[in-house]
């Protein structure tokens, strides 16, 4: 029986189906009417796949919130039920056409139409999100243009689905059903071209912000005729979501006012933090813009990068200035960004480092938790750490700040002594400051003491500000020997080497104290992931991915944002060679932490392993722009260039990372490669001394069997040796990249592609391409 057949007999007695309208992978619908008041309706039914998904009680449930909804821009729901097993619901008929159709009528809306649109959806979006409804599904088809209005249809359905979804053998009884951003037959809750990343990575505590980029990219598409991503792959089109920012909108739509063009790009900000906070933020703008942007305003917004750098040099300054100030005026009604540069150990032993870099990075945390105050990335505020007299106006113009947080440590016996310092970016004026001596224990009650009077200040100064309450924001633990050793810990990760190891007696110690203490169960997970790549003999990497995945389930249980969590989840499927599942952990991470500088690193360690050195270098060379004294980010830089035929470069890079720590092991072991490989044999063997006298495990000794047969042309002992450790399911393909120099003379063989093909890694990428990806 076909669909329409099965709702006329089962609908009949309320509706009169006069004809299908269309619909898409979701649902049919069909334009209806309704016998006992003889209204037009529209009637939605779940395709037969999605409906086997869901359970039709709880899609009924959930939808029943959305019902309530009662407003002007809104299209509202009038019922919902099931008819033979395929959920339902109804809305009233609105007779005209969609933002879609309008938008391939092939001209450009015009701006005022344009604008009137983009306010009545805000309109909508802000009702809904007081009410606590979130759509999730923003796009012009759900926008619907009747006479001089415009109203939002689907609201709260997207949401339904994802919270009605079955669970491995659940029924139909009221049990919580898991959260999802996509079916398991592929259908998306959400649309590709409008998904916000925290959607995209299926981030289960997505909240009204995701609406709010939807917003950006279908007003983006409404005043320029274009997606943002336009005529990307569907797979490229979902990573461009989560890394990729789009051309300035101000480019396609000169005439549109700046105010606007500068708001809906903040709505694609890919931190929902960076977003505006609310649709009220984003109608304010909306209805405050109505002129046309000047004559040379839109010259300016009209011209692409290139030509903008052409310009000659008075213009260019001018220009400038002007984009400048009219951001500076922008930003001083939303957010106050605010810097946090690493605090200086005054106290003449480096063994105090750990506290003085763990003080500001808890400050951080605290300040970033109040309404009002955006805290820039503290990886970029690394390029400042250990320097003296620095300039606040030199922060403000590299971070784009307004204020900057810096401050000293000095610790003598059991007490310390630190001075904090909050100063205008604008005009180096001192906003506030202030000394504390305490005993050393008492680091976490100093760290909020300072979070707390920063943030007074900033809300005495800055309206827009609010006080929220920073207990334990720092520091995820109210207990001091806890955070002390979480400290410790954190700055012998950091270092790598014998540290990794070192570093998770401190964790353990740490959540032996408190066992509630998500951040140490996240850093715990990603060091125990970690070890194998420094102790190759010596440990089990079975048994690690069982400890690890012990504390990354209590750690996306006490808190599922921190993106450590998910690198170590990554690690563990890449470990386990199940890339696909390792590639989408890493991009999670990378939603939720694009600015730490670890998630840049494995990301890029993973591409190099599993695809071309063009897609890695750039998480890298991003890594390193946020902490450039980071032996780890500038070794793998170096590595790469220097694979990548651009030996010069590569071996700059290589020097300045021995130069932040002489003993860091992937950064001694990529010198000694380059080295060798350009002819230097005696001054290859010096730094491979170097690294068997400081870490013995990353000697010869230690490397995998393949790559030390490769470097003697041994092929039958390391074709022997491939066979031999993937049987075994070593981690192998992650101690080394296929990509390396010592296999290009096996290559192109037959041998080689099964090497390959036995790790499921693409054989075409590691037997054709270049190292480049590059036929």
């Amino acid at each position: 029986m076909s669909l329409r057949a099965q709702l006329d007999t089962h609908l009949e007695s309320t509706y009169t189906i006069e004809r299908e309208l269309g619909g898409g992978g979701m649902s049919r619908v069909f334009l209806a009417t309704d016998r006992a008041l003889g209204r037009r309706v529209v009637i939605k039914v779940l395709s037969p796949t999605l409906a086997a998904e869901v359970s039709a009680k709880r899609f009924e449930r959930e939808i029943r919130l959305a019902a309530a909804l009662q407003h002007a821009n809104i299209v509202p729901l009038l019922s919902a039920g099931v008819a033979d097993d395929l959920p339902y619901y109804t809305m009233p008929f609105v007779d005209g056409a969609s933002l879609r159709e309008r938008l391939k009528a092939g001209e450009r809306v015009p701006l005022a139409e344009a604008i009137g649109i983009l306010r009545d959806v805000a309109r909508a979006l802000a009702y809904a999100h007081d009410q606590g409804v979130v759509h999730r599904d923003i796009k012009p088809e759900n926008v619907l243009l009747a006479g001089d209005a415009a109203v939002v249809t689907d609201f709260g359905i997207a949401k339904a689905l994802a919270a009605a979804k079955r669970t491995s053998g659940a029924d139909d009884r009221d049990e919580p059903a898991r959260a999802t951003a996509l079916t398991g037959t592929g259908v998306s809750v959400g649309t590709p071209a409008y998904m916000a990343p925290e959607q995209i990575t299926g981030d289960p505590a997505i909240d009204h912000r995701a609406d709010l980029y939807a917003f950006g990219c279908l007003a983006y598409e409404t005043l320029s005729g274009k997606q943002p991503f336009e005529g990307s792959a569907p797979h490229a089109l979902l990573a461009a979501h989560i890394s990729a920012r789009p051309i300035p909108l101000g480019e396609r739509c000169p005439d549109c006012p700046p105010a606007i063009t500068r708001f809906v790009m903040c709505c694609l900000e890919k931190d929902p933090a960076a977003r505006p906070q609310s649709a009220r933020e984003v109608l304010r703008v909306l209805e405050g813009s109505q002129e046309r942007a000047s004559g040379f305003t839109r010259l300016r917004q009209g011209l692409t990068r290139r030509q903008r750098v052409g310009l000659v040099g008075g213009a260019l300054l001018f220009l400038a200035a002007v984009a400048a100030l009219a951001t500076r005026q922008w930003l001083a009604g939303r957010t106050v960004s605010v810097a946090v540069i690493p605090f200086l150990n005054v106290s003449g032993d480096t063994a105090d480092d750990y506290l003085a870099d763990g003080i500001a990075d808890g400050l951080a945390t605290g300040i970033g938790k109040a309404s009002g105050v955006r805290v820039v990335a503290r990886s970029l505020a690394y390029q400042f750490r250990g320097r003296r007299g620095i300039d606040p106006r030199d922060v403000g113009r590299r971070l784009a700040a307004r204020q900057v947080v810096q401050g000293s440590m000095r610790r003598v016996g059991e007490l310390i002594h630190v001075s904090a310092q909050l100063t205008s970016a604008e005009d180096n004026s001192e906003t506030w400051s202030a000394s504390y001596d305490r005993p050393a224990g008492d680091v976490i009650a100093v760290q909020e003491e300072i979070a707390r009077a920063i943030v007074d200040t900033l809300q005495r100064r800055f309206g827009g500000v609010k006080s929220t309450s920073v207990a334990n924001s720092s520091s995820g633990t109210s207990n001091r020997d806890a955070y002390d050793l979480y400290m410790r810990g954190r700055f012998l990760l950091l270092r790598r080497g014998p540290g990794v190891r070192q570093s998770i007696d401190k964790f353990e110690q740490a959540i032996a104290l408190d066992s509630n203490f998500a951040r140490a169960h996240a850093a715990l997970a990603f060091a125990l992931e970690l070890l194998p790549y420094f102790e190759f003999k010596a440990v089990n990497v079975d048994s690690l991915n069982t400890r690890a995945m012990r504390h990354v389930d209590r750690a996306l249980a006490l808190d599922s944002t921190i993106a450590e969590t998910h690198i170590a989840l990554a690690l563990r499927h890449q470990h386990r060679y199940e890339w696909k599942l390792a590639d989408e952990s890493y991009r999670r991470a990378l939603a939720l932490g694009p600015e730490e500088v670890d998630v840049q690193i494995q990301y890029g360690r993973f591409l190099f392993y599993t695809r071309t050195i063009a897609e890695a270098l750039p998480h890298f060379e991003r890594a390193r722009a946020l902490d450039p004294l980071s032996a780890v980010a500038s070794g793998w830089v170096g590595h790469l260039l220097d694979l990548s035929g651009r030996h010069a470069e590569g071996m700059k890079e290589l020097r300045h990372a021995l130069e932040a720590d002489s003993t860091n092991p992937p950064a001694l072991v990529f010198m000694a490669d380059a080295l060798r490989d350009a002819g230097h044999p005696q001054e290859a063997r010096a730094y491979t001394e170097r690294l068997r006298g400081s870490w013995p495990q990353w000697g010869d000794a230690g490397i995998s069997k393949p790559i030390a047969y490769a470097n003697q042309r041994d092929t039958a002992r390391m074709f022997a040796a491939f066979q031999q450790e993937t049987d075994a399911r070593m981690i192998w393909p992650t101690y080394f990249s296929l990509h390396e120099p010592a296999f290009d003379f096996v290559r192109r063989t037959k041998h080689f592609a099964e090497v390959v093909r036995g790790v499921s890694l693409d054989v075409r990428i590691f037997t054709v391409l270049t190292r480049e990806g590059k036929p």
